[in-house]
């Protein structure tokens, strides 16, 4: 596994981690989300390009599955 596998790899476990503890998605409103909600911004926009390596788009896809349960959900606003 190449390094830029490790470091996408490191932040979809962040934000799986952070899902799945806080039963809420990561919040624009909190600056120490920004970084996990620019994360996911950049993803969709490849994956709806296009460019996004086939095996990160299924486990990407898992993680979209894992957000949309939690939409709306004890969000702030």
């Amino acid at each position: 596994m190449n390094k830029l596998e490790q470091c996408w790899q490191a932040h979809y476990e962040e934000i799986t981690k952070f899902i799945e503890n806080n039963h809420r998605n990561p919040s624009k409103h909190h600056a120490e989300d920004m970084k996990m909600v620019n994360w996911l911004k950049w993803q969709r926009k490849l994956r709806n390009k296009g460019l996004l390596p086939e095996g990160r788009k299924e486990r990407f896809n898992q993680l979209m599955a894992l957000i949309d349960q939690y939409h709306r959900l004890n969000q702030y606003g």
